[in-house]
């Protein structure tokens, strides 16, 4: 009977502890783009990527990932970023990602609501 509990316990735990960060488009072998929610297309995720890459985010140096959700008619990209460098350098790291709002807003969805989040390596 503690083998059947145990074993049920450990299924649901495994279960509930995963994280669904939606699909995934790679953009190279370091860098990843997860998608998902209502809106949001696998060709999304690959034009956000390649912006990505192209303005040296995505580097083949360093793991990187990105999620991008939609809510209503609002672009939602969440960044992963290291709490460490957070920390020593809010202010300009903020102010970099709030330029990296309009390029991304511009160069990416064509002018339409874009919204960016800082994020934990939970997203």
């Amino acid at each position: 009977m503690k083998k059947i509990f145990f074993f049920f316990f450990s299924t649901i735990l495994v279960l509930t502890s995963c994280e669904d960060y939606g699909n995934k488009v790679s953009i190279n072998n370091k860098s990843d783009v997860f998608y998902k929610g209502n809106g949001v297309t696998e060709e999304d995720a690959k034009k956000l990527g390649n912006f990505l890459l192209k303005q040296g985010y995505f580097t083949t140096v360093d793991n990187r990932s990105v999620q991008l959700l939609k809510d209503g008619d609002t672009y939602i990209v969440k960044f992963v970023v290291d709490e460490e460098k957070l920390k020593k350098d809010k202010e300009n790291v903020v102010l970099g990602f709030k330029v990296w709002q309009m390029w991304i807003q511009d160069g990416v969805f064509n002018g339409a609501k874009t919204k960016l989040i800082l994020a934990d390596n939970q997203l």
